[in-house]
Formats: C-alpha cells, sequence, structure tokens
C-alpha cells in the first residue's frame, strides 16, 4: 500500500514551510540579501540547513517564495516593515 500524506502531515509541512519563510524575511529584514543564506536561514528557523532544501531546491526558490508572499512592490529595504506585520 502506498503511503499518502494525511491532513496533518500537509499542515506540519505547510507550517514548516511558512516558518522557513519567515525565517528568510527576518534575516533579509537584518542582514539584507547579502546576509541571506541558507545556514542563516536554517539557524533562524531551528533545523538542519540540508533539510531546507526539501521545501526550496535553491536559494533562488527561496527569493522569489519570499517575494510572492510579500505585497506588491515591496523592496528589501521595505521588507523590514513587512516582517514587523508577519510576526
Amino acid at each position: 500500500m502506498a503511503y499518502r500524506k494525511t491532513e496533518k502531515v500537509l499542515a506540519n509541512l505547510e507550517a514548516r514551510r511558512n516558518s522557513i519563510l519567515a525565517s528568510a524575511i527576518d534575516v533579509i529584514a537584518r542582514s539584507g540579501m547579502d546576509g541571506l543564506t541558507t545556514d542563516a536561514v536554517a539557524a533562524r528557523a531551528g533545523i538542519a540547513a540540508g533539510l531546507m532544501y526539501k521545501y526550496f531546491p535553491d536559494k533562488t526558490e527561496l527569493v522569489a517564495a519570499v517575494f510572492a508572499k510579500a505585497p506588491s512592490g515591496l523592496t528589501p529595504l521595505r521588507l523590514t516593515h513587512f516582517h514587523s506585520k508577519l510576526c
């Protein structure tokens, strides 16, 4: 029998993904885009750096997800304000 993800598992995966996104936003708000590293985001999220690749295949995908979640016209300088609304 094939394993099917339950609603609880899917909810946990989505919560982890959102936690990683919030951590990325926090890292960008504090350190700018130059400070955005997988190690920094993983440390902020409290996960192993390798686990991030389960949710985002590379840094480009992570950055795209951050800006897709953000309101239009968001720049790294305005990210601090956006971050305060999320957390």
